[in-house]
């Protein structure tokens, strides 16, 4: 029964290092969008000011 506690403790684990690593993967990408989008921001206000 203790074998079997601690095998399910440990893919609880698993499961949650792997959410855990998706989650940062995920965090990634979206602070790469955004720091696109804020450069293409920038962008579109230096053209705006020089019309």
């Amino acid at each position: 029964m203790e074998k079997l506690i601690s095998s399910q403790s440990s893919r609880d684990e698993d499961g949650l290092k792997a959410q855990e690593e998706n989650l940062r993967k995920k965090n990634t990408e979206l602070l790469e969008k955004l720091a696109v989008a804020l450069e293409q921001l920038e962008f579109m206000k230096l053209s705006f000011a020089h019309n």
